[in-house]
């Protein structure tokens, strides 16, 4: 694998090194990150979504090959991964009269072991990308219900939009710049 790439999944996610990182290309770099950062710990305060999970979004748009179809491709997994513990809860609460706290046990077996036959799969083998959905689940503590799925996704695909956003403002800053002064 060549410099610069890192794979989690079937395709190698590439950043390009190519370009030197000039001193005013690191300024502009982190004036888009730092405005859009606080843009963003703004809007989710404003719309009552807990930072953290869109920031998940934003560096899942780095982590899963920083194009818009890999976001897309994101956004739906991690949004299955979120449903598939929303069941997992509701199975080891089936469970629980008969195995207690431990009900949770053969249910994650299971399905994670179901699960893992995705993980060759073109659209549905980014197995990182399930796992956050369910973290992302588990850690909000909401109940396993389907009306909280939007309270969920939709500050993971506003990240994955910031994520999108700042590439996209980085790029035309770098292209602006050196059109404009070569050296």
């Amino acid at each position: 694998m060549q410099a610069g790439c890192y794979s989690i999944q079937a395709q190698p996610a590439c950043i390009n090194t190519s370009f030197p990182m000039t001193l005013s290309l690191k300024l502009i770099n982190a004036a888009i990150y730092g405005t859009l950062g606080a843009i963003a710990v703004f809007l989710a305060a404003t719309l009552g979504w807990p930072a953290w999970i869109l920031f998940i979004g934003w560096i899942s748009y780095f982590q899963f090959g920083a194009t818009l179809r890999n976001a897309g491709n994101t956004i739906i997994l991690m949004s299955l991964g979120m449903l598939l513990a929303m069941f997992m809860t509701l199975c080891a609460g089936w469970l629980a009269p008969y195995w207690g706290n431990y009900g949770i046990l053969p249910v994650v077996f299971i399905l994670i072991a179901a699960l893992s036959f995705l993980e060759h799969d073109k659209w549905f083998g980014n197995m990182a990308a399930w796992f956050l959905g369910m973290v992302v689940f588990f850690a909000a503590g909401h109940p396993p219900e389907l009306t909280g799925l939007p309270d969920l996704g939709l500050p993971v695909a506003t990240g994955l939009l910031f994520g999108w956003l700042s590439a996209w403002l980085f790029s035309v800053a770098r292209r602006n710049l050196t059109t404009h002064n070569p050296l």
